[in-house]
């Protein structure tokens, strides 16, 4: 027949999306029992090192050899509801001397049975009681934030890193070209920059950027065709000019 006789019982439980509780007993029985509600036995040890347990039928036994101090620690689901948790332990005869519960670090006292004055971590009692119960609420929304809040550092990081490339592509292209055309003369060195720096702009834009007279423009533009610095494509009136096939062909 397996006995409990518990002089004394300290509780901890830790709840954080699961229950740890942690039972500290003392006792004068080798044999002891403790209800387990959906948990699993996390460790079991005596004053003396560790010890045997089994799990029969919801309890989980004990066998101490009359050891006189035990340390268990159980892990079992919460009971959740939204945002508004519960924790509650159904003493099965310990002569508790106090109990101890821990809430999640963004939570809120809602209630607790027997009533405490205790609403900061941990919530105490020291009585013991057939029945303790707590009801609290977790606040979502700073996880919620820490996550949004990260998320959009990843986006900014990500859109400074693809910058960061563009630039320095940018700069080793532009280097490149700037050696490619290091023989021609000013003119032409002025609108193949313009051209560089925007593929498909229109003739008559460079004709203003640059102040240059438009058939002037045009002649230059005709002796850089034949020598393959430029590319002129015609969309109805508007002209449009690229980099010639010399600079694909570097």
């Amino acid at each position: 027949m397996l006995h409990l006789l518990l002089l004394v019982a300290s509780l901890t439980a830790y709840l954080d999306g699961d229950v740890s509780t942690v039972y500290v007993l003392k006792t004068n029985e080798s044999i002891v029992q403790i209800p387990m509600i959906d948990g699993e036995v996390d460790y079991a040890i005596s004053d003396q090192g560790d010890i045997e347990y089994e799990v029969q039928d919801g309890m989980l036994i004990l066998h101490g050899n009359n050891q006189s101090f035990y340390i268990i620690k159980l892990t079992r689901p919460s009971l959740n509801k939204g945002n508004v948790r519960e924790f509650t332990f159904y003493n099965p005869g310990f002569d508790i001397t106090e109990f101890k519960v821990y809430l999640p670090d963004n939570s809120t006292l809602i209630n607790a049975y027997p009533e405490t004055y205790s609403s900061v971590n941990p919530i105490r009692w020291h009585e013991n009681s057939s029945i303790y119960a707590v009801k609290y609420s977790v606040n979502t929304h700073d996880e919620y934030d820490f996550q949004l809040i990260m998320f959009a550092l990843i986006i900014f990081l990500a859109v400074i890193y693809f910058i960061h490339r563009r630039y320095v592509h940018f700069r080793i292209a532009k280097e490149i070209f700037e050696k490619q055309i290091a023989g021609l003369s000013e003119y032409e060195k002025d609108v193949l920059r313009a051209i560089f720096e925007t593929p498909g702009i229109r003739q008559r834009d460079v004709a203003v950027k640059l102040n240059l007279n438009k058939s002037h423009l045009s002649k230059l533009l005709g002796r850089m065709e034949a020598r393959y610095l430029v590319r002129r494509e015609r969309y109805g009136r508007v002209i449009k000019l690229y980099l010639g096939e010399y600079f694909k062909g570097e």
